[in-house]
Protein backbone atom coordinates (compact mmCIF):
# COMPACT_ATOMS: atom_id res chain seq x y z
CA UNK A 1 0.00 0.00 0.00
CA UNK A 2 1.30 3.35 -0.81
CA UNK A 3 0.23 6.35 -0.10
CA UNK A 4 -0.25 9.49 -2.31
CA UNK A 5 2.42 11.70 -2.04
CA UNK A 6 2.02 14.54 0.78
CA UNK A 7 -0.78 13.32 2.32
CA UNK A 8 0.41 12.79 5.51
CA UNK A 9 1.87 16.67 5.06
CA UNK A 10 -1.98 17.72 4.37
CA UNK A 11 -2.96 20.42 6.01
CA UNK A 12 -7.43 20.97 6.93
CA UNK A 13 -8.53 23.76 8.16
CA UNK A 14 -8.82 24.56 12.05
CA UNK A 15 -10.97 21.48 13.79
CA UNK A 16 -14.99 22.42 13.72
CA UNK A 17 -17.21 20.66 16.37
CA UNK A 18 -19.93 20.70 14.24
CA UNK A 19 -17.85 18.61 11.95
CA UNK A 20 -17.69 15.76 14.41
CA UNK A 21 -14.59 13.71 13.03
CA UNK A 22 -12.95 11.08 11.22
CA UNK A 23 -13.58 7.82 10.41
CA UNK A 24 -11.38 5.37 9.11
CA UNK A 25 -10.57 3.42 7.32
CA UNK A 26 -13.11 3.66 5.13
CA UNK A 27 -12.77 0.50 2.62
CA UNK A 28 -10.30 -1.67 3.91
CA UNK A 29 -9.07 -2.82 7.61
CA UNK A 30 -5.39 -2.31 9.19
CA UNK A 31 -3.42 -5.56 9.28
CA UNK A 32 -0.21 -6.64 10.77
CA UNK A 33 1.26 -6.15 7.58
CA UNK A 34 3.79 -3.60 7.62
CA UNK A 35 3.00 -2.75 4.22
CA UNK A 36 -0.50 -2.28 5.20
CA UNK A 37 -0.19 -1.22 8.77
CA UNK A 38 2.51 1.77 8.59
CA UNK A 39 0.56 3.99 5.91
CA UNK A 40 -2.28 3.32 8.11
CA UNK A 41 -0.86 4.72 11.33
CA UNK A 42 0.57 7.46 9.10
CA UNK A 43 -2.43 8.58 8.22
CA UNK A 44 -3.59 8.50 11.86
CA UNK A 45 -0.85 10.47 12.45
CA UNK A 46 -1.55 12.94 10.06
CA UNK A 47 -5.26 13.83 11.09
CA UNK A 48 -4.54 13.57 14.82
CA UNK A 49 -1.50 16.07 14.48
CA UNK A 50 -3.96 18.31 13.22
CA UNK A 51 -6.26 18.42 16.19
CA UNK A 52 -9.04 16.33 14.50
CA UNK A 53 -11.10 13.57 16.60
CA UNK A 54 -11.14 9.95 14.59
CA UNK A 55 -13.14 6.77 14.87
CA UNK A 56 -10.85 3.57 13.96
CA UNK A 57 -13.04 0.85 13.02
CA UNK A 58 -11.91 -2.15 12.67
CA UNK A 59 -12.10 -6.84 13.01
CA UNK A 60 -9.35 -5.99 15.26
CA UNK A 61 -5.69 -7.78 15.13
CA UNK A 62 -4.36 -7.54 18.50
CA UNK A 63 -0.75 -7.16 17.64
CA UNK A 64 -2.20 -4.20 15.58
CA UNK A 65 -4.38 -2.71 18.64
CA UNK A 66 -1.47 -3.40 20.84
CA UNK A 67 1.23 -0.99 19.17
CA UNK A 68 -1.77 1.55 18.03
CA UNK A 69 -2.12 2.12 21.64
CA UNK A 70 1.64 2.67 22.70
CA UNK A 71 2.11 4.64 19.42
CA UNK A 72 -1.24 6.72 19.75
CA UNK A 73 -1.41 6.93 23.64
CA UNK A 74 -0.79 10.71 23.93
CA UNK A 75 -4.10 11.13 21.84
CA UNK A 76 -6.35 8.60 23.59
CA UNK A 77 -8.67 11.38 24.22
CA UNK A 78 -9.21 12.11 20.70
CA UNK A 79 -9.14 8.34 19.25
CA UNK A 80 -12.04 6.28 19.81
CA UNK A 81 -11.63 2.40 18.89
CA UNK A 82 -14.81 0.87 17.50
CA UNK A 83 -14.17 -2.98 17.46
CA UNK A 84 -16.40 -5.42 14.83
CA UNK A 85 -17.26 -8.44 17.08
CA UNK A 86 -20.63 -10.38 15.66
CA UNK A 87 -20.07 -13.44 17.38
CA UNK A 88 -18.37 -15.30 19.78
CA UNK A 89 -18.90 -18.62 17.67
CA UNK A 90 -15.71 -19.56 16.14
CA UNK A 91 -17.41 -21.43 13.84
CA UNK A 92 -20.00 -18.94 12.25
CA UNK A 93 -17.01 -16.83 12.23
CA UNK A 94 -15.05 -18.60 9.95
CA UNK A 95 -18.33 -18.96 7.19
CA UNK A 96 -19.73 -15.28 7.54
CA UNK A 97 -16.33 -13.52 7.84
CA UNK A 98 -13.53 -15.91 6.54
CA UNK A 99 -9.72 -14.78 7.28
CA UNK A 100 -10.91 -12.66 9.82
CA UNK A 101 -9.34 -12.60 13.26
CA UNK A 102 -11.35 -14.66 15.66
CA UNK A 103 -13.38 -13.79 18.56
CA UNK A 104 -10.76 -14.70 20.87
CA UNK A 105 -8.22 -12.34 18.94
CA UNK A 106 -10.37 -9.45 18.81
CA UNK A 107 -11.71 -9.93 22.61
CA UNK A 108 -8.13 -9.68 23.84
CA UNK A 109 -7.82 -6.80 21.75
CA UNK A 110 -10.76 -4.88 23.18
CA UNK A 111 -9.84 -5.83 26.42
CA UNK A 112 -6.58 -4.51 25.97
CA UNK A 113 -7.80 -1.24 24.31
CA UNK A 114 -10.10 -0.96 27.55
CA UNK A 115 -7.21 -1.10 29.84
CA UNK A 116 -4.71 0.93 28.36
CA UNK A 117 -7.92 3.92 28.67
CA UNK A 118 -9.05 3.87 24.96
CA UNK A 119 -12.65 4.64 24.27
CA UNK A 120 -14.15 1.68 23.18
CA UNK A 121 -17.21 0.56 21.49
CA UNK A 122 -18.31 -2.96 19.73
CA UNK A 123 -20.32 -2.97 16.23
CA UNK A 124 -22.43 -6.15 16.75
CA UNK A 125 -23.39 -5.63 13.21
CA UNK A 126 -24.90 -7.86 11.81
CA UNK A 127 -25.40 -9.97 14.70
CA UNK A 128 -24.60 -14.08 13.47
CA UNK A 129 -26.27 -15.44 16.51
CA UNK A 130 -29.82 -15.73 16.80
CA UNK A 131 -29.89 -14.46 20.67
CA UNK A 132 -27.01 -11.81 20.81
CA UNK A 133 -27.77 -11.42 23.94
CA UNK A 134 -24.62 -13.24 25.99
CA UNK A 135 -22.44 -11.34 23.39
CA UNK A 136 -23.32 -8.36 24.31
CA UNK A 137 -23.16 -9.28 28.13
CA UNK A 138 -19.55 -10.88 27.32
CA UNK A 139 -18.21 -7.11 25.96
CA UNK A 140 -20.25 -4.73 28.04
CA UNK A 141 -17.96 -4.11 30.73
CA UNK A 142 -15.11 -3.28 28.14
CA UNK A 143 -16.83 -0.77 26.16
CA UNK A 144 -18.82 2.64 26.32
CA UNK A 145 -21.24 1.75 23.40
CA UNK A 146 -22.23 -1.52 21.66
CA UNK A 147 -23.80 -0.83 18.01
CA UNK A 148 -26.54 -3.78 17.08
CA UNK A 149 -27.96 -4.64 13.89
CA UNK A 150 -28.99 -7.01 11.75
CA UNK A 151 -27.07 -8.81 8.22
CA UNK A 152 -28.25 -7.18 5.44
CA UNK A 153 -28.28 -8.27 1.49
CA UNK A 154 -28.77 -11.88 2.46
CA UNK A 155 -29.70 -13.28 -0.65
CA UNK A 156 -26.82 -11.50 -2.15
CA UNK A 157 -24.60 -12.48 0.25
CA UNK A 158 -25.54 -16.22 -0.80
CA UNK A 159 -25.80 -15.87 -4.30
CA UNK A 160 -21.58 -14.35 -4.30
CA UNK A 161 -20.46 -16.15 -2.05
CA UNK A 162 -21.81 -19.51 -0.59
CA UNK A 163 -23.50 -20.87 -3.61
CA UNK A 164 -20.57 -20.02 -5.58
CA UNK A 165 -18.10 -21.66 -3.18
CA UNK A 166 -20.57 -24.85 -2.81
CA UNK A 167 -21.21 -24.49 1.08
CA UNK A 168 -23.80 -25.28 3.12
CA UNK A 169 -26.35 -22.90 4.12
CA UNK A 170 -26.90 -22.14 7.49
CA UNK A 171 -30.02 -24.16 8.53
CA UNK A 172 -32.88 -21.14 9.51
CA UNK A 173 -30.33 -18.75 9.32
CA UNK A 174 -32.55 -16.20 7.90
CA UNK A 175 -35.25 -16.54 11.12
CA UNK A 176 -32.62 -14.52 13.59
CA UNK A 177 -33.58 -11.42 11.17
CA UNK A 178 -37.26 -12.01 11.63
CA UNK A 179 -39.72 -9.32 12.65
CA UNK A 180 -40.46 -11.75 15.74
CA UNK A 181 -36.80 -12.07 16.76
CA UNK A 182 -35.86 -8.63 16.34
CA UNK A 183 -38.37 -7.54 18.26
CA UNK A 184 -37.89 -10.03 20.44
CA UNK A 185 -34.35 -8.97 21.37
CA UNK A 186 -35.03 -4.87 21.20
CA UNK A 187 -37.59 -5.60 24.21
CA UNK A 188 -35.03 -6.79 25.91
CA UNK A 189 -32.08 -4.26 25.65
CA UNK A 190 -33.80 -1.28 24.42
CA UNK A 191 -33.79 0.12 27.87
CA UNK A 192 -30.25 0.12 28.71
CA UNK A 193 -28.11 3.16 27.48
CA UNK A 194 -25.01 1.62 26.41
CA UNK A 195 -27.06 0.11 23.51
CA UNK A 196 -27.21 1.70 20.06
CA UNK A 197 -29.61 0.44 17.36
CA UNK A 198 -28.60 0.31 13.77
CA UNK A 199 -30.82 1.64 11.42
CA UNK A 200 -31.34 -1.18 9.27
CA UNK A 201 -32.98 -2.73 13.28
CA UNK A 202 -35.61 -0.11 13.93
CA UNK A 203 -36.28 0.20 10.26
CA UNK A 204 -38.11 -3.58 10.43
CA UNK A 205 -39.51 -2.88 13.64
CA UNK A 206 -41.36 0.41 13.12
CA UNK A 207 -42.51 -0.90 9.97
CA UNK A 208 -44.49 -3.67 11.06
CA UNK A 209 -45.39 -2.15 14.44
CA UNK A 210 -46.09 1.22 12.61
CA UNK A 211 -44.81 3.46 15.80
CA UNK A 212 -41.30 4.99 15.75
CA UNK A 213 -38.89 3.19 17.76
CA UNK A 214 -37.65 6.65 19.17
CA UNK A 215 -34.34 4.87 19.73
CA UNK A 216 -31.95 6.33 16.73
CA UNK A 217 -29.18 7.73 18.98
CA UNK A 218 -25.88 9.35 18.16
CA UNK A 219 -22.40 8.36 18.91
CA UNK A 220 -22.55 10.40 21.76
CA UNK A 221 -20.09 9.42 24.27
CA UNK A 222 -21.16 7.66 28.34
CA UNK A 223 -19.25 8.99 30.78
CA UNK A 224 -16.47 6.04 32.08
CA UNK A 225 -17.51 6.95 35.72
CA UNK A 226 -21.09 5.21 34.57
CA UNK A 227 -19.30 1.85 33.56
CA UNK A 228 -19.96 0.23 37.00
CA UNK A 229 -23.49 1.35 37.27
CA UNK A 230 -24.31 0.67 33.23
CA UNK A 231 -22.76 -3.52 34.27
CA UNK A 232 -24.90 -3.56 36.89
CA UNK A 233 -27.91 -3.33 34.85
CA UNK A 234 -26.46 -5.66 32.27
CA UNK A 235 -26.67 -8.53 34.09
CA UNK A 236 -30.44 -8.95 34.35
CA UNK A 237 -30.45 -9.44 30.47
CA UNK A 238 -32.18 -12.65 29.66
Amino acid sequence: MKLKPGITAKKWPKPNPRWGRYMFPTAHDITNNPWVRDPCFAVIQSILQQGYEILIVTKPEFEVIKLLCLIFRQYREKIELRFTITSADEKLLKFWEPNAPSFRERFFALKHAYLCKFKTSVSIEPFLDNNPIPLIKRVAKFCDTIWIGPMNYIEEFVKENVKEAGQSWPVGFEERYSFENLYSIYQVIKKYPQIRFKDAFLNEIEAKVGVKCNQRKTDNKIPRILMTQIQSTLDDFA
